[in-house]
């Protein structure tokens, strides 16, 4: 059975080079930051293998993310199939492990985590069999991300489609409050099965179960439409105020216009893209058959 040799209360960057001073490593930190990333070389390292807080579908852009995509984008591009990553979008724990040693505690894989502040970290040393289940059964229940996703939430950050984290790592504290939990398509489901009376809300959600295949269409135009309302609050006050289902055409003239630029990123989980799916009256490309106008 794994036990604690030592108990490290705050933490420096003497712990973080002890762990890093492996050729193998998992991690499993929520945050990180380029800075640590940084730290992580082909020559010195073989195989890392790290579980962290990401998205697990890469359809349409997130709104908000907890970490930076672009250190990590570089990091996978350096070490290339020495380094895997995978998503586990709730994640807490912070575990560290190498063949000699293993580390549970409070320490984010950030500069901010091992510079001294109230941090705490066990240090385990052999036997690790426990910790390494403990490691694998994160990475279970965590999905694999490729570079290309990495790069879809790069691309998406540079748009202004996707926000990031106001408690990303620099240098201040360890922050360890998460933002992710924005209105989700789930949440927005539950939302539709409350308004039992609505036809709208009826149509709405059959389409959400992909009633006439068309899965696609409600999940690219949750996303789209719920990004367009984020960059433009006065339009989505002004919804709310309406008593009829009826939309201004300055409003669809602006949702037209976000179409026309930023369709093609939101995608459904059947294919094709949210622009693909609208009306040419709608910034999309359908002249004829189901697209509809609004």
């Amino acid at each position: 059975m794994s036990e604690a040799r030592k108990i490290i209360a705050f933490p420096t960057i003497s712990e973080f080079n002890r762990i890093l001073n492996e050729d193998e490593i998992d991690i499993v930190s929520p945050f990180y930051s380029g800075w640590a990333l940084e730290k992580l070389k082909a020559k010195r390292h073989s195989k890392v293998r790290f579980v962290t807080r990401l998205p697990v579908t890469f359809f349409s852009p997130p709104l908000f993310l907890d970490n930076d995509p672009r250190p990590l984008r570089d990091t996978m591009l350096r070490l290339g199939s020495a380094f895997t990553v995978f998503a586990l979008p709730n994640v807490h724990a912070k575990l560290y492990l190498t063949a000699t040693s293993g580390w549970l505690g409070s320490a984010n894989f950030t500069r901010t985590g091992f510079s001294g502040i109230g941090e705490l970290l066990l240090r385990f040393t052999p036997p690790l069999e426990e910790l390494r289940r403990t490691f694998n059964l994160f990475k279970s229940k965590a999905t694999p991300v490729t570079a290309d996703n990495v790069q879809f939430l790069v691309e998406n950050v540079r748009s202004g489609l996707t926000r990031l984290s106001p408690d990303l790592d620099v240098g201040k504290r360890s922050g360890d409050a998460s933002i992710s939990d924005a209105v989700s398509y789930r949440d927005f489901e539950r939302f539709l099965e409350r308004k039992k009376g609505s036809e709208n809300a009826i149509y709405i959600r059959q389409r959400i179960h992909n009633k006439n295949f068309m899965s696609g269409h409600a999940y690219s135009g949750f996303h789209g439409i719920f990004r367009f309302l984020e960059k433009n609050p006065a339009f989505g006050r002004v919804l709310l105020k309406l008593r009829r289902p009826l939309i201004p055409n300055n409003i669809l003239t602006k949702v037209a216009d976000f179409v026309e630029e930023f369709g093609d990123q939101f995608g459904g989980p059947r294919g094709g893209s949210w622009k693909s799916k609208l009306s040419v009256r709608l910034g999309g490309v359908q002249t004829r058959g189901g697209a509809g106008t609004y």
